[in-house]
Order: structure tokens, then sequence, then C-alpha cells
């Protein structure tokens, strides 16, 4: 019983407790030695966040470097820290991330998988 408590309360965890003295660093090394995508992926490891929107699914997330990592079309990796999104992302969710003006802060949203072929 003791044990499920703890589960769910680091299910529960949320970024408010990463400590803003420790500054991300990732670079595009990093992202690529993880090896997400086949190929040469083009890799943005500070983009660009004033009231930018990246849509795209989840393939890795790092906790401990306070980083995740977002497919945008079929080769482009967009590193984000997660000290910005107001919630920590899962590998694998289809999200739309949208910064405010500043770029300071991230609204998440789930995104439908889109279908393909015609519907009649």
């Amino acid at each position: 019983m003791k044990y499920e408590r703890v589960r769910e309360q680091n299910q529960e965890q949320t970024l408010s407790n990463l400590n803003p003295e420790q500054k991300p660093v990732i670079t595009k090394q990093m992202i690529q030695d993880l090896k997400l995508i086949d190929g040469n992926p083009e890799i943005f490891d500070n983009p660009r966040t004033d009231g930018q929107q990246f849509k795209g699914k989840i393939l890795h997330v790092d906790e401990e470097k306070k980083f995740c990592v977002q497919l945008i079309g079929k080769n482009s990796l967009y590193a984000l820290k997660l000290e910005k999104l107001e919630r920590l992302p899962e590998v694998g969710e289809n999200l739309k991330i949208s910064f405010d003006e500043k770029g300071e802060k991230a609204k998440i949203s789930v995104q439908k998988e889109r279908q393909h072929g015609l519907k009649r």
C-alpha cells in the first residue's frame, strides 16, 4: 500500500520542483547520439519560442537533463526545455505545444492522429 502511494505521488510530479539555477544544456550532438530517427535529421537544440507552436510526436523525455525531443515533420527534431512546459510530456504523445508571446511558458494540447485515406 505504501509503495502504491509513493508511485502515485511520483506520477503526479510536476515541473514546479525543477531547480531554476540548474540551466539545462542541450546540444545537437546529444540529440544526434540518441538516434531517435533514421538518417541525418535537422536538429533544433534551441528553437525560437516566442509565440511559436510546435506539433508532433514526443520521441524522448529526459527528466534528469530537463528536455524533451519532438518530431516535427519527417526529418526535423526540436529539443524543448521541460521548465517551459506546463506539464511533463510522455513519450509517444502527439502534442501541440504553444508558447506565449514572450516564449517563457507553453501550453500543451493532445493532437488527434491524422487519418489517412478518403472518407466516403
